[in-house]
C-alpha cells in the first residue's frame, strides 16, 4: 500500500472499503460511551428532547426498540454521574 494510505484501483467506478470487525458492538459500555457523547453534544436539549434523540439514535446505531432504549437510558442514567460527563472520551473506562 502506498505511504499516503490511499488504495489505488484501475477501475474508477470501483470503491474499496476497509473496515475493522468489531465484536460485541452493542455492549452496555459502548451504549454508555455513546450516551455520554450524545449528552455532551446536545447539552442544550430539554430532558424530553434528549429522550427522543436517544431513542432515535439508539434505534439507528444499536437497533434498540423504544422500550429497550428507555430501559438502557434509565440504567445508564443511574450509573453516569456529572463527573463522568466532564471527562474526555478517552478517559472513560
Amino acid at each position: 500500500m502506498p505511504k499516503d494510505n490511499k488504495i489505488k484501483t484501475s477501475n474508477k467506478n470501483e470503491i474499496l472499503l476497509k473496515y475493522k470487525k468489531v465484536n460485541n458492538f452493542e455492549s452496555f459500555d459502548n451504549m454508555k460511551r455513546f450516551f455520554i457523547k450524545l449528552r455532551k453534544s446536545n447539552s442544550t436539549l430539554s430532558l424530553s428532547e434528549f429522550n427522543d434523540a436517544w431513542k432515535a439514535e439508539s434505534k439507528h446505531i444499536f437497533n434498540l426498540s423504544e422500550l429497550e432504549a428507555a430501559s438502557v437510558l434509565t440504567d445508564i442514567s443511574q450509573i453516569v454521574d456529572t463527573d463522568e460527563l466532564k471527562k474526555n472520551p478517552m478517559d472513560i473506562d
